[in-house]
């Protein structure tokens, strides 16, 4: 019996189907059946008077309609004509246009599409508010219990002085430069592109490198600049913006910190700066309606999308959601709206209620559940494009009989049984490399899950029955906690200490979280294995695994954004008189001014893998060691290898390339080999490009050309490795293993340090970016501000020189994307963005490290994370 395979009824469907298609009627067919009146009327008003062209036009089917004309204009029904008119046609017609009489045909108007309407922010009533009677006033000192921060400075000298002047001229210089290039270029946007010279809407559209760099202008005494960046602010609308959502940390801190930094800095002059920073206070205040009053971090704020009642993220950045204290302390100090600081407290009590029954008591996970258990919806809501944040009604989830018996026999706590510590108990980590801790001891739970922890230092209270149950700040469960003073936590820590500044010591609350805290983060600080040992201490992270011993291990990786921790341990050392934090203060500070020399670039990446040392007090170079760090799990002498080539000197830098004229003292600051090798044969001695970093995969970096001297290792003759192999081109993929198999391990290793370029001490460049930060040199700043020494001004000199090198382009500066690489370098590549806070932070920074002390004085000034100050002293 014949029987029809799979493959064979493809062709037999597909001409069934066509036939189908092919007797289909087509859409002239339909109209001609569906709609018979409304054409033979057509025809005949060809031939009728006037009025019946005006007819025709209103209906007819050519005039192009919009969206707007389908969804808003009923539709008008066609009437016959009570007696038609016969078309009489021409004797000689012999086409189309004679037939219908194209002299009598109506002009068609073609519709212009209507403009869209914007839609601006509007104040809505709050879903959530808080009772007048249970928010938190602004606390107020009568006097500073703040000590003395800044150092007495001796008398300088001529010398020095005109020398402190030229250096702080040559910054104002590069901030003219950059401000030209946005200025015709970007000008009212939020970011200049400086290679393509043309601009990025990134925070809203609203300028944000013009509102950040106002205060920078004033200090630097452009007023000129100033006012004319302020007819913008006069007309800037907070109300709208083309971007759904706003970065609520990021808007704090460059705009609202920004336009109150400029405010408090022009000694209250132009009103009009509190105005905005009111409006934009306001809207940004929608950000805390939520049942436990914990902050959305990226805010929708249409009308349409802010009448949903909105729950926040449970996955919230510690540091977003810590970052918000300064700014709106401020505000509420500036105009006397406690609700303000009210909003900010909430997040700093829930914050306290947590510290010692996280996974590593004492500090925060980056990360945390702000969410309030509040249950997401199934599906979603309204038009949001991201509706997990929204929640979901008790009556509307079916759970009422399930919730009423839950609150009748009690809701187990969250606070899971974790060991209760001191501060003053905490394993120390600059007394070793690993802070395992023990199994902790079970505690009870002081507070139910369902209900907010009562803060322990301020009042307050639960407030309006919430359609969910909101339940406390609570760290992830089932998650790795990090534990770092870098990304995703750093400036909270910074605005414990700030606060407390700000406030003028009027509370105790953020003077003890902080000290306690830091007694914890002395955890996170290790010393590196460098060349010649410097008495340096860098911060990593700490990650702890959720087993039921809490697991820890070191991260010994650092990052540019922690660079800020040494001038806040110094900053603090002062302010609280903690002994011994200002020396760690110094060491951390000088901890990433060595990473900044020994990079080619003389610049720091945004982060790096170091070498812990065994031994805190002495750590002497072990480069067998570095050797053996970057081959985990190869044993360096095997007896299956190779003999070991001749052990070469790495390469020694000194600092960035200069040009003349650049200034300082150094003559040449290029790379120094004492002697080189050579672990690759052939004709050229052409370096290895790294494959570590995504960044320079996509910037397509290559080799460059490096001094050598040959080693005694056989290596093979019949092949240029070095010309053919050594390319990392993602078509031709990584060296043969047969290749590979023919080295040592001690050559594999050298080769590693040739093909990422590692100065020594560092054995991965994890992320090889300049982005213009400023965490650097606001800690050198510091330093110098409180111990009045000198040397801070030539080390934060060189890096500014270092800087101005390989960030400078012809209308401002640019970031970098690999720091291994220098300006010589016919890889050589600069990335078309620069970042808001060179203007506002890094700029500012080395300005005031040249300028005379009493110029915004730590003793009356405290800045925000973007270097925005604020005057100390309440109004």
């Amino acid at each position: 019996m014949f029987r029809l395979r799979r493959y064979q009824l493809v062709p037999i469907f597909t001409f069934i189907f066509c036939l189908l298609v092919w007797h289909l009627p087509t859409p002239n067919k339909l109209q001609h059946e569906f709609e018979p009146v409304q054409l033979e009327f057509n025809l005949n008003t060809y031939s009728t008077t006037p009025s019946a062209h005006k007819e025709h036009e209103n209906t007819s089917k050519f005039k192009s309609l919009t969206a707007s004309d389908y969804m808003q204009k009923p539709v008008t029904p066609i009437e016959e004509p009570s007696t038609p008119t016969k078309t009489t046609l021409p004797k000689t017609a012999t086409t189309v246009d004679d037939l219908v009489g194209v002299d009598k045909l109506p002009k068609l108007e073609m519709t212009k599409p209507k403009p869209q309407l914007k839609v601006h922010w509007r104040k809505e009533g709050e879903h959530f508010p808080v009772p007048p009677e249970l928010i938190v006033k602004l606390p107020t000192a009568q006097s500073s219990l703040i000590p003395k921060v800044q150092a007495t400075f001796a008398q300088e000298g001529e010398e020095k002085r005109l020398q402190r002047l030229k250096r702080r001229a040559a910054v104002k210089v590069a901030f003219e430069h950059s401000w030209k290039g946005y200025r015709e270029y970007a000008w009212g946007h939020d970011e200049l592109a400086p290679k393509t010279k043309s601009y990025r809407e990134k925070f809203g559209g609203w300028g944000a490198t013009l509102v950040d760099a106002l205060d920078t202008m004033w200090i630097m005494g452009l007023k000129k600049e100033f006012e004319e960046a302020l007819e913008f602010v006069e007309k800037l609308d907070f109300t709208y913006s083309a971007e759904s959502q706003i970065p609520v940390f990021e808007t704090t801190i460059r705009y609202l910190g920004g336009l109150l930094g400029a405010y408090d800095v022009s000694e209250h002059r132009y009103p009009v700066l509190l105005e905005k920073a009111k409006q934009l206070g306001d809207i940004l205040f929608g950000v805390f309606d939520t049942p436990n009053r914990m902050p959305i971090l990226h805010y929708y704020w249409k009308p349409d999308q802010v009448v949903i009642p909105t729950r926040a993220a449970s996955r919230s950045s510690l540091a977003e959601m810590g970052t918000l204290a300064l700014e709106f302390t401020r505000l509420a100090q500036l105009t006397g709206n406690h609700s303000y600081f009210d909003a900010i407290q909430r997040i700093t009590d829930q914050l306290e209620a947590i510290q010692y029954i996280t996974s590593m008591p004492g500090m925060w996970p980056s990360t945390l559940d702000a969410s309030g258990n509040c249950m997401p919806p199934p599906g979603p809501v309204g038009r949001l494009r991201k509706p997990t944040n929204r929640f979901v009604k008790r009556q509307d989830m079916d759970m009422e009989e399930k919730i009423q018996a839950q609150e009748k026999q009690g809701i187990e706590s969250k606070a899971q049984t974790l060991e209760e510590q001191k501060p003053e108990n905490m394993t120390q980590g600059l007394d070793g490399q690993h802070t395992d801790r023990q199994k902790p001891t079970p505690i009870v739970a002081e507070y139910p899950s369902t209900a907010i922890p009562p803060p322990s230092t301020s009042p307050w209270a639960p407030f309006s029955p919430p359609v969910c149950t909101p339940e406390p700040l609570l760290p992830i469960p089932y998650s790795h906690d990090e534990y770092t003073l870098g990304a995703a936590s750093d400036s909270f820590y910074e605005y414990l200490l700030k606060m407390h500044i700000l406030l003028e010591g009027a509370t105790e609350q953020y003077a003890k979280l902080y000290e306690s805290t830091m007694k914890v983060a002395r955890n996170l600080f290790f010393r590196p294995m460098m060349p010649e040992d410097p008495d340096i201490l860098v911060s990593g992270a700490i990650m702890v695994r959720p087993d039921a011993n809490n697991t820890q291990s070191r991260r010994t990786d650092t990052s540019h954004l922690a660079c800020f921790t040494g001038g806040m341990l110094a900053l603090g050392a002062m302010a609280l008189d903690l002994k011994g934090d200002l020396e760690l203060g110094r060491k951390l500070t000088d901890g990433c001014v060595t990473l900044y020399n020994i990079m080619p670039s003389g610049v720091m990446p945004e982060q790096l893998d170091l070498i812990p040392c065994k031994d805190l007090r002495s750590c002497p170079w072990d480069e067998e060691a570095w050797l053996q760090a970057l081959l985990p799990g190869v044993d360096l002498h095997s007896p299956e290898s190779e003999p070991e080539p001749e052990k070469p000197v790495t390469p020694v830098h000194k600092g960035p390339p200069k040009k003349e004229g650049a200034g300082g003292d150094d003559e040449d600051d290029n790379w120094e080999y004492e002697r080189g090798f050579e672990a690759l044969p052939g004709k050229g001695s052409e370096g290895h490009v790294t494959g570590n970093n995504e960044i320079r995969n996509e910037a397509k970096l290559q080799e460059e050309p490096t001094k050598s001297v040959k080693t005694d290792s056989p290596l093979p003759e019949d092949e240029d490795y070095s010309q053919q192999h050594t390319k990392r081109d993602p078509q031709r993929g990584p060296p043969p293993e047969s290749y590979k198999a023919q080295l040592t391990p001690i050559q594999k290793a050298w080769s590693k340090v040739k093909q990422d370029r590692l100065p020594p001490g560092v054995t991965f460049v994890k992320d090889s970016r300049y982005m213009l930060r400023p965490e650097a040199i606001e800690s050198v700043y510091i330093m110098y501000r409180i111990t009045g020494d000198k040397t801070w001004l030539d080390k934060g000199w060189k890096m500014f020189q270092s800087t101005v090198e390989i960030a400078r382009t012809d209308v401002a500066f640019a970031e970098i994307p690999d720091t291994t690489r220098t300006p010589e370098d016919k890889e050589w590549r600069q990335t078309d963005s620069m970042e808001s806070f060179w203007l506002a932070e890094t700029l500012k920074y080395y300005y005031l490290l040249f300028s005379e002390p009493e110029l915004i004085s730590l003793d009356e000034w405290v800045f925000n994370t973007e270097a925005h100050p604020f005057k100390r002293g309440g109004k």
